[in-house]
C-alpha cells in the first residue's frame, strides 16, 4: 500500500506547512469519474485491521509503564521515518488505545480504531451519536502528533473546545504530548504560545481569524526567508511574527457544520483606523481643487474611484525636514503634502466633491 507521509514543520514540508490550492485537471470535472474511485475499502480488510490492532493491544497490556514508553519512542521514530505504513500505523493506534484505556478506563472499540485510520488518511469517517467521534478524533490526533505533526482538532463550539480538551489532557501528556486550547479569551501572546503546541482545540472561527490575522501582518506573504529580507529594508516587519506555527494536520468533529453550513459564513477582520491628520487632509483639499480632470487625475463613473495621472502623482518631488513632499503650485500658494499622503487625500476629496456635484446615491451597508 502507498505510504502516507505525515506533514510536518521542517525541511522537507516548509517550516510554514500549509498546502496550496491547485485547480483540478479538466478531465475530473464531472460526476462519471466518482464511480471508478475505490471509495469503501472491503469489509473483510476492515476487519483484518481491526484485529489486529486489537491483538496488538492485547500484547501491549503486559506491559508496564516504562516498557510502554520505550515501545512509544520507537512508534514515533518509525511514524516520522515511514509514515503511515500498514505496520505503523497498527501499532501507533494499538499504543495510543492502550495509553488511552489506562488513562481514562475507557477501551476503544473496533469502530473508533476503524475511523481514526480513515481520519489520518485524510477520508471522511461518518459516525453516529454515542458511538465516540470525541475518542475516535483523539486516537487520530495522538498518532499524528507522535508522528511529528502539529495537531488542530476543530469542535463546534468554544464549550466543547475547553471540554474535550481538559478531559484528554492526561491521555495527551502520556503520550508525551503537549495540548491546549484556544477560545475567544485567550490573548495574542498566549495564542503564540499554545498554537506551538503538540495537539491545540479550537473552533473553526477562530483558527480562520488567526490565519487571516497572519496573512495581513505578513503582507500576505508566510514565507519566514521571504520575511526576512524584507526586514532588510522594512523596520516594521520585524514585528509580523506569524501566530500560527504552520497548518500540518486538522482533524474536523461535525465536518458538514463546519465545511458546508459554516462555510457560507464571511469572515470580516475589522482593525482600529488611524488617527485622522486633518491639517494633512486640509492641504490635500488645497491641492485637489486646483487638479483638472483628464490632466491630473480620471473618474470612473461606474466604480465612482478616482485615479491620479502621472504629473499629480509625481508633482514635483522635494524633501522637507528630511522627508520626501509633493509641492504644488497652480496659480495659488504653495502647498505641501507628504507622499503618504498625497494619493489618500487628493483621491478622498476628488471622489467626495464628484459624488456630491453628481448627487449620486450612497449607501451604508
Amino acid at each position: 500500500m502507498k505510504t502516507h507521509l505525515l506533514p510536518t514543520n521542517d525541511l522537507a514540508f516548509g517550516v510554514d506547512t500549509q498546502r496550496m490550492m491547485t485547480p483540478l485537471p479538466a478531465w475530473m470535472h464531472g460526476w462519471w469519474w466518482c464511480q471508478w474511485l475505490p471509495l469503501r475499502r472491503s469489509v473483510a480488510q476492515q476487519d483484518q485491521f481491526a484485529l489486529q490492532v486489537g491483538q496488538a493491544c492485547q500484547r501491549l497490556s503486559r506491559l508496564n509503564e516504562a516498557g510502554l514508553q520505550r515501545l512509544l519512542s520507537r512508534v514515533s521514530s518509525r511514524l516520522r521515518r515511514e509514515g503511515l505504513s500498514d505496520r505503523a500505523l497498527t501499532l501507533g493506534l494499538a499504543v495510543a488505545a492502550q495509553m488511552m484505556q489506562r488513562q481514562t478506563g475507557l477501551t476503544p472499540y473496533d469502530a473508533q480504531i476503524l475511523a481514526a485510520r480513515e481520519l489520518l488518511r485524510g477520508k471522511l469517517a461518518e459516525m453516529q451519536t454515542g458511538e465516540g467521534k470525541t475518542l475516535a478524533t483523539a486516537l487520530a490526533a495522538a498518532v499524528a502528533a507522535v508522528g511529528g505533526s502539529s495537531v488542530v482538532v476543530l469542535t463546534a463550539n468554544e464549550y466543547l473546545v475547553e471540554r474535550d480538551e481538559a478531559a484528554l489532557r492526561a491521555f495527551y501528556e502520556s503520550m508525551g504530548l503537549t495540548t491546549g486550547c484556544i477560545t475567544a479569551q485567550v490573548g495574542a501572546s498566549e495564542r503564540v504560545q499554545i498554537w506551538r503546541r503538540a495537539i491545540v482545540y479550537s473552533t473553526a472561527s477562530e483558527l480562520a481569524f488567526d490565519y487571516l490575522r497572519d496573512y495581513t501582518a505578513c503582507q500576505g506573504d508566510r514565507d519566514p526567508l521571504l520575511r526576512r529580507a524584507r526586514a532588510l529594508n522594512d523596520q516594521e516587519s520585524k514585528a509580523a511574527t506569524p501566530v500560527l506555527p504552520g497548518l500540518c494536520v486538522c482533524f474536523a468533529d461535525e465536518a458538514d457544520s463546519l465545511l458546508l453550513d459554516d462555510a457560507v459564513v464571511p469572515l470580516i477582520l475589522a482593525s482600529a483606523a488611524a488617527p485622522v491628520d486633518e491639517v494633512a487632509y486640509r492641504k490635500a483639499y488645497g491641492i485637489a481643487i486646483q487638479l483638472n480632470e483628464r490632466e491630473h487625475y480620471l473618474i470612473e463613473p461606474g466604480t465612482r474611484r478616482v485615479q491620479l495621472t502621472g504629473s499629480a502623482s509625481h508633482g514635483w518631488l522635494t524633501k522637507s525636514k528630511g522627508r520626501p513632499v509633493i509641492c504644488f503650485r497652480a496659480g495659488g500658494p504653495v502647498n505641501w503634502l507628504p507622499l503618504r499622503l498625497l494619493r489618500s487625500g487628493c483621491t478622498t476629496v476628488i471622489e467626495t466633491m464628484w459624488c456630491w456635484t453628481a448627487r449620486c446615491s450612497w449607501s451604508i451597508k
